[in-house]
Formats: C-alpha cells, structure tokens, sequence
C-alpha cells in the first residue's frame, strides 16, 4: 500500500508530466496600469497592438485598470516604454505560469472527484466540452417534456454545436425567446461555466425560476468555440480565437471580430497570427455561421440576446464599432 507521502509524490510528478506538454507561460508577468491622461491612454492603444503583449482589458476610460500579460523577453521594453511615459504600473503576478499550473492541477483533482462519486455536472471545476455535452444529454433525457436538443453545426474540427432549449412544457408554439450563448472566445473559462449554471437553474432548480420561463423560452449555446475551448485545455492556455488553419504559421480567427457588420472596423486586427484577428473574410468561420443561423432562425421570437465573455466587471450592449447609443 502507498503511504500518503508517496502517493502525493506519484501525483506530483505525474501533473509535471503532463504539464510538459502544454504551453509554458512560466515567468511570464500581469501588470495593472492606470493611464492618466489622453496622451498615456493614446500609449497603451499603440502596445496593444503590438501581439507580444496579452491586453486582457483595455478600458477606455482614464483610471480604469489595464490588464497585460508579458513574456519575461519583453518585459524590460515594456517598462521602460511605461517609465519614459511616466506611465503607473504595479505588477500583480510575478509569475503567471505557476499560477496556470495551479489552477489546472486543481481542475483535475475536482474533475477526478466527481468523476468518482458519478455526479452531474459540477462547478467545483471549470468542465470540457466532452463533459458539457454529456450534460446536454443527461437533462434531455431526465427533462423530455421542457428541454430540447439541436445541433445547430459543426466547428472547423468536427465537434457538434449544439444548443438546449428550455421551456416550462406548457406547450405554447412560438414563445418569445432569450438567446444566451459563452465561450466564442476560447480562453474565457467562465464564460461557459456561467452559462451552464443559467441551465441548471433553469432546469434543475426549476420550481425556484419557474417565473422566468414563464413567457419565454430560453436558447442556450454553451461553448460557441468548442475546438478553441479544448485546446486552452490541452495545450495554450491563453488561446483566444478558433483552430482553422490561415497560414502555414497561424490559425484560428476571433470569432467576436467575424461577423458581417461593420466587419473590420475597430478594434479588430488584419494579421492573421493577432489574438483579434478578424478573419478572411465575414463569416470566414463555421462557428460563426452556424451563430448568424441560429440568430436567424429566431428572427421575429428572440427578444433578448446575451453572450457571456471575460474578462473585466462589464455590461457592454450593442454596437462594438461606436461609443453611441443604439437609437433604440
């Protein structure tokens, strides 16, 4: 028999092995940056171009946070551009690779467990997708008479897309619809973890928000980028955009940056090796059509649309490519 400290041991050396295989971010460092006036906001617009540095928020407010991950090979530039622009900065995680170890290893413990006890799904961890989709199926079978199933299409590498409809099974046709969708952006973990729990409060705890499905159905795509989330989880954490290949060195597109309207304008990227890379052309991605489908598909019922991202504490609405109001 193991004894305890041989066991930890085993598990430790096992998580290095398997840790070896995915991207290294270790010594890579997360500043927190205050831009003062115009002239500093101006600077940090023109780093954030530059795809050596990870802007994880870039608010366009003065005195609002700044987020930047840096690789330990830039980061004297980094600073000494800061400190010439008299620029505040404070480092905030002095080696951000321990930290993405950390949280995988305890993705994997957490996973191990429920995957043991045989439970649902579980928010004690962030889940794949294989997980997700296994979940799908469970509530449909447990819930026939309020969920529903639909795989809308497929990703670039052949995952299904699919979505769960949530109804109260009074059979009414043709409800008003909520469209919420997660996950486009394939980093953004918390993204799908939100919207998985909407659904099983919507399905689970149905007699607490009864009232909610009350004169709506509610759609919910739960990992619009599944190719893209799997690979944050098996190889390069910080990955952003889907898998299609562009060209012999870069692949996959930002499938927020995809869509035919005012495509290319602001705050999106021609270079196809940029984490904002907005694609060949509109629609260029088979994640994206399948969403501009879907939309359509509930055109005249879908009265309100909600796509969950990180990171940041915001509420952004319509459009991306102004600051005005939408005229509604």
């Amino acid at each position: 028999m193991f004894s305890k400290e041989l066991t930890i041991l085993v598990a430790i050396c096992c998580c290095s092995v398997v840790l070896a295989e995915y991207t290294s971010y270790e010594g890579h460092k997360v500043y927190d940056i205050k831009a003062e006036n115009p002239s500093q906001q101006q600077l940090l617009q023109q780093l954030a171009n530059n795809k050596a540095y990870d802007f994880f928020t870039l608010p366009r407010v003065l005195g609002l946070s700044t987020r930047v991950l840096v690789a330990p090979a830039v980061q004297a530039e980094f600073e000494a551009t800061l400190n010439s622009s008299q620029v505040t900065y404070e480092i905030i995680n002095e080696n951000f690779g321990e930290t993405v170890n950390t949280e995988r290893a305890e993705n994997n413990f957490y996973r191990s467990l429920r995957a043991k006890a045989q439970r649902s799904i579980s928010f004690s961890a962030y889940q794949r997708f294989a997980q997700i989709d296994a979940y799908l199926d469970e509530l449909a079978t447990a819930y026939p008479m309020r969920v529903t199933l639909q795989t809308i299409g497929k990703t670039y590498e052949e995952r299904n897309m699919r979505t769960i409809t949530i109804s109260n099974g009074d059979g009414k046709p043709n409800k008003k619809v909520i469209l919420l969708d997660a996950g486009i952006h394939a980093r953004e973990w918390i993204a799908p973890a939100g919207a998985l729990y909407v659904i099983q409060q919507l399905v689970e705890n149905f007699a607490a928000n009864a009232h909610l499905l009350e004169n709506y159905d509610w759609v919910i795509l739960p990992v619009v980028n599944p190719d893209g989330y799997e690979y944050s989880h098996t190889r390069t954490r910080m990955w952003r955009k889907t898998r299609k290949p562009v060209t012999t060195h870069c692949a996959g597109t930002d499938g927020n940056r995809n869509f035919d309207f005012h495509w290319g304008e602001i705050g999106a990227s021609s270079s196809s090796c940029a984490d904002v890379f907005m694609g060949v052309t509109a629609f260029s991605e088979p994640e994206t059509k399948a969403l501009r489908d879907l939309m359509l598909s509930l055109s005249g019922r879908a009265k309100f649309y909600l796509t969950l991202h990180s990171y940041g504490n915001y509420l952004l609405y319509p459009w991306g490519y102004t600051d005005q109001l939408p005229s509604n």
